[in-house]
């Protein structure tokens, strides 16, 4: 392959679940569970984005994958775009191939000139590892295959557009081994980054300490690609943003327009966090006036002092660095007694909640417990309404019990919290299935009881006739 790259592991600072982390990707902020919450009247993120100041910069974007884009991002594709319903984890094939597909469709001669930027989102790699888990041998020849897509679409773009594009290749999140993702392990918030230049002539013009192609970057955060995406397209940085631009990493042109871009970028990146009060605003305004300086004599001479743009860009990253800790500990600093407190009182009502349906519908409670545990017969006193009527007539009831104590159990995974609308319609299809073999079952035990009724009465005629032929 043709061209250079720069590569880096992503860092993952929430819950690595889908929904939070295109908005990370996106807005360049910190979610929650709380903005899922607040999205799901109509799934739209409503926060200033890196897809609508694509939008706004007149850019045209097609998309080809996970229709989850659709719901987040309405009406901001270009006709043509292609959603793969990503519920089907047991599909790892062909949900792929119909992105590959639509790829192609797109990369067609008479076709390239309807758009300027393109998405693809993948779902194999997530659905081989949910279905088959995190350490499965497929998982080796879905990569390749993702490695043959990459090689494929930069082969296609340099025959169409010459050199002057960039790609992007990056996870949403990690797996563990069992193929589960939504914690805090390391193999589920680190995944990798990867920048591929279309240039076919690049020079590292900074040294080592600065930036190495060669290199990996070391560690970035998810949040620091919407910065940097803004800067390679020369579009405004959404304004929530803390994400810090990697374009000092990836830029390194022999050219000086490279230089000062990247030194621009560190300006509006440094500005950009005093206006959010980062609490090192004395570095960053050190940032601003030196790289400034640098800026201004470039305009002045024409040329930029390498040994100083150096330092600056050095002392900058750093400053940049240390104000988005700043920002990440804030938004993720929990106050532990108040959660903990708000559990206490959620269990407390849980626990109040059975005991109330258990009372309602079976007279003695402690029946029930002693008749699970087989001692029936030694408490058939207490037991005698308890396990038949628990298991008899009100099994609807009880199933309902279980499913509720079932749906407060789920909210202790990150993963079931994510599809919690698809546990409710199973909840729900469950207590109507029960309901109804409910209903059948006690239609059928008042017909056996009619027809013995009959049966009984009948033989007691039959017996009242032959007495009275007996005494005749």
């Amino acid at each position: 392959m043709v061209g250079k790259l720069s590569h880096s592991r992503l860092m993952c600072r929430h819950p690595p679940l889908q929904c939070l982390v295109l908005k990370a990707f996106t807005a360049g902020t910190v979610p929650s569970f709380a903005d899922v919450v607040m999205n799901f009247a109509s799934n739209e993120i409503s926060e200033d984005n890196i897809v609508d100041q694509l939008k706004y910069a007149g850019f045209r974007i097609v998309f080809c994958g996970d229709d989850t884009w659709f719901r987040l991002f309405p009406k901001r594709f270009e006709n043509g775009s292609e959603g793969t319903v990503s519920f089907f984890v047991n599909d790892y094939t062909e949900v792929d191939n119909n992105v590959t597909l639509c790829m192609e469709r797109k990369l067609k001669e008479e076709r390239i000139e309807d758009w300027d930027v393109m998405i693809l989102h993948y779902l194999g790699l997530d659905h081989i590892g949910h279905s088959l888990g995190g350490d499965h041998e497929r998982l080796d020849v879905k990569l390749k295959e993702m490695d043959s897509v990459i090689k494929k679409l930069h082969s296609e773009m340099s025959e169409l557009v010459g050199t002057d594009f960039w790609m992007v290749v990056l996870g949403d999140h990690g797996m563990t081994e069992a193929g589960g993702h939504g914690g805090s392990s390391t193999r589920e918030t680190s995944v990798p980054l990867v920048f591929i230049d279309g240039m076919q002539e690049r020079a590292n013009w900074f040294t080592d300490s600065v930036s190495n192609p060669s290199e990996p970057m070391g560690s970035a955060e998810q949040i620091d690609l919407v910065p940097t995406i803004a800067s390679l397209m020369d579009t405004a940085v959404p304004v929530n943003s803390i994400g810090v631009n990697l374009l000092p990493y990836i830029l390194y042109d022999s050219r000086h327009q490279s230089d000062l871009r990247v030194i621009l970028s560190m300006v509006q990146n440094a500005r950009r966090f005093i206006s959010l009060k980062a609490p090192n605003n004395e570095a960053l305004m050190w940032c601003v006036e030196r790289s400034t300086g640098v800026l201004r004599r470039y305009c002045l001479d024409g040329r930029v002092l390498r040994g100083e743009k150096e330092i600056v860009v050095k002392m900058c990253m750093k400053a940049l660095r240390l104000a988005q800790e700043n920002f990440l500990a804030s938004h993720t600093l929990l106050n532990l007694p108040l959660i903990i407190s708000t559990m206490l009182i959620s269990f407390m009502m849980t626990v109040c909640s059975l005991i109330l349906v258990v009372r309602k519908h079976y007279p003695s409670p402690i029946s029930v417990f002693l008749s699970i545990f087989g001692w029936r017969d030694r408490h058939r006193a207490h037991a005698k309404d308890g396990l038949p009527r628990m298991f008899g007539e009100n099994i609807s009831s009880i199933f309902a019990a279980v499913l509720f104590a079932l749906q407060v159990a789920m909210f202790f995974a990150s993963s079931l919290v994510e599809e919690e609308h698809d546990l409710q319609y199973f909840f729900f299809s469950s207590c109507l299935i029960i309901i109804f073999a409910t209903k059948v079952r006690r239609a059928l035990r008042r017909r056996r009881l009619l027809r013995k009724f009959v049966i009984r009465e009948s033989i007691s005629d039959d017996e009242i006739e032959d007495r009275r032929s007996t005494f005749s």
